[in-house]
C-alpha cells in the first residue's frame, strides 16, 4: 500500500513539473516574461542551486561540486537562477554516476557559467535539436522523469536575456553546458 502511494505521489509530482513547465512556455512565447537586468553576485545562486539539489544528487550516489564563484553578472537573476535549475537538474537527471559540477569564470567583459556532469552524453548528431520542445536525446526514458521540456525554456530564456548558450557533450563521457553572461 505504501508503494502505491509513494507511485501515486511522484506521478502527481510529474504531472505537475509538465504543467509548470508548460505554463513557462506559454508565458515566455506570450511576452509576459520581462527580464529585469540588475549587477549581481553570481554566488547566492550557487548557494541556492546546491540547497535545492544537494540532496537529490547525493540520493544517485553522485558528487554535487561548485566551485566558489566571485564573480559579478549584469542580467535577470531569477531569469539566469531558472535557466540553471534546469540545467542542473538535467545534468542530475541524465548522470548516473561520478559527478556533476557548477562553475563560473570571468572572461573578458563576460562571466561564463557551466553545469558540467560525467553523465551519458548527447550524440554529435542530437545536438541540433536538445532544445527542441518535447525532444529527448537517446530517446525517452521515463524513469528520468523528464517531458524534453527544460532546455527549450532554458534557450527561451537565455534568448530573452540576449545570453549566450552552448553546449559540448560526447556521448558515453558527459557534457557541458555554459551560459555567457555581461560582466557587471
Amino acid at each position: 500500500m505504501r508503494k502505491l502511494e509513494h507511485l501515486r505521489g511522484t506521478g502527481l509530482r510529474r504531472r505537475q513539473r509538465l504543467l509548470a513547465n508548460l505554463v513557462d512556455i506559454s508565458r515566455i512565447d506570450f511576452g509576459d516574461v520581462t527580464p529585469e537586468p540588475t549587477s549581481f553576485a553570481v554566488a547566492p545562486l550557487f548557494e541556492d542551486l546546491h540547497r535545492e539539489f544537494a540532496r537529490p544528487a547525493a540520493a544517485k550516489g553522485l558528487e554535487f561540486l561548485i566551485d566558489a564563484p566571485t564573480a559579478r553578472a549584469h542580467s535577470d537573476p531569477l531569469l539566469v537562477g531558472k535557466i540553471l535549475q534546469h540545467l542542473v537538474s538535467n545534468a542530475i537527471a541524465y548522470t548516473d554516476g561520478g559527478s556533476v559540477r557548477l562553475r563560473c569564470a570571468r572572461c573578458d567583459a563576460h562571466v561564463r557559467i557551466e553545469v558540467i556532469d560525467t553523465g551519458i552524453g548527447i550524440a554529435a548528431d542530437e545536438l541540433p535539436l536538445i532544445y527542441d520542445q518535447f525532444y529527448q536525446a537517446g530517446g525517452t526514458d521515463p524513469a528520468r522523469g523528464s517531458y524534453g521540456l527544460g532546455l527549450s525554456i532554458v534557450r527561451r530564456l537565455a534568448s530573452l536575456l540576449g545570453a549566450e548558450i552552448h553546449v559540448r557533450s560526447e556521448l558515453g563521457r558527459g557534457s557541458a553546458f555554459s551560459l555567457s553572461l555581461l560582466a557587471a
